[in-house]
């Protein structure tokens, strides 16, 4: 029989990549129960998993109360084998409160307040809640370097995604592709800086395009709109707003180059970004803010690196275009083999199943040595 597992998260299952490819990968080998708030969204179900919602309303402490209860009443009311703990504030009370349960934390983000104090207070919290727990698995290195954790106890527990083109892509123009969310974001940067490649190069007659697939505040969205209107873009940049992971699949089969604009901040530069992988896991050219992660994903046989301006990206655009026949769907996907949910979930269930953290440092430094996982 299956070993039991409880997958807790504060956000609605099917809401957040990483939770929902974790769960789809591991149910074939753990009996998997997945808590979480109701936020009212479509409930996604999952053949395989069942789900616990803890209803959405009251106070943000009453909520975050209630949360705690369902979550220690689960825990205490039948024989869990492992705990899988996405953080939020006072996670530590369940080590605290059930010191024999086998509790992995996980950190999937520091704060991206944009206040430099709240970012401050928020890390030093996420850093002192992971003293209680002795598995801790983080998105990245530089995250947990970044928040000072202990790093023997450190997992590495990246991002990928799964191939959601297999299309091979012909690069006889550029079709810009970027979706995700718009907020914090400055995909109007991004407008402009097509504007000054289509100036700077209007004598190469190259076919351009730009679909934009997202959401964001009514502030945000109107800020984008409003940039393809300055620029007079308007037959070459099209944002259609939100749309289902189906109706997504559409641009990562026609267009071929994806757009993983993240601005180069503190807070955001040691978060690697889902879509970089997914741009490059359906054959795609990508052009990448340089973060520190996107760095280490982002070569020359898959893609450009840009600054966060207009004129970084015009630059990027470029550089793409200059060699189009250069690049190669097959080539692409293959410098990201490795980043697949796939391969992703079974590196995470040896990690769960092996319960001391010592007996897996000798194969998680051999991972970390050749770059997979």
């Amino acid at each position: 029989m299956n070993k039991s597992l409880v997958y807790i998260s504060t956000i609605q299952f099917g809401y957040h990549i990483d939770a929902y490819k974790h769960c789809q990968y591991l149910k074939e080998d753990f009996k998997i129960t997945f808590i979480c708030f109701d936020y009212g969204y479509q409930k996604i179900k999952e053949i395989g998993i069942e789900i616990i919602y803890v209803p959405w309303k009251g106070s943000y402490v009453s909520k975050g109360i209630d949360f705690m209860k369902s979550c220690l009443k689960l825990i205490k009311s039948r024989k869990v084998d492992f705990i899988f703990a996405v953080y939020f504030p006072l996670v530590s009370l369940f080590k605290t409160l059930s010191p024999n349960k086998n509790i992995i934390l996980d950190i999937r983000t520091g704060s991206i307040n944009t206040s430099r104090k709240n970012r401050i207070i928020t890390n030093n919290l996420i850093r002192f809640e992971s003293f209680f727990f002795k598995k801790i698995s983080v998105i990245s290195e530089s995250l947990a370097l970044n928040l000072k954790l202990n790093m023997k106890k450190v997992f590495i527990l990246p991002l990928g995604s799964d191939i959601l083109s297999t299309k091979s892509k012909s690069f006889d123009s550029l079709r810009l592709f970027y979706i995700g969310t718009l907020d914090g974001r400055n995909i109007h940067q991004s407008i402009f800086g097509l504007k000054l490649f289509l100036d700077k190069f209007s004598d190469n007659n190259i076919n351009v395009s730009y679909d934009i697939v997202g959401y964001g505040t009514e502030a945000v969205e109107n800020k984008l709109k409003k940039a393809i209107e300055d620029t007079g873009l308007q037959k070459l940049v099209v944002f259609y707003g939100r749309k289902t992971h189906e109706e997504s699949k559409y641009f990562f089969d026609n267009c071929n180059i994806g757009v993983s604009h993240i601005p180069i901040t503190e807070y955001y530069d040691c978060q690697p970004p889902t879509k970089t992988f997914e741009y490059i896991n359906a054959g795609m050219v990508c052009i990448a803010t340089e973060t520190q992660e996107n760095k280490k994903i982002v070569n020359a046989d898959n893609g450009v690196l840009c600054k966060d301006s207009p004129e970084g990206f015009c630059k990027a655009l470029s550089e793409v275009s200059k060699d189009l026949v250069k690049w190669d769907s097959k080539i692409i996907r293959k410098t990201q083999s490795n980043s697949t949910w796939a391969t992703i979930s079974k590196n995470l269930k040896n990690y769960i199943l092996n319960s001391d953290p010592k007996n897996y440092s000798a194969e998680k430094s051999k991972n970390h040595k050749t770059n997979t996982f």
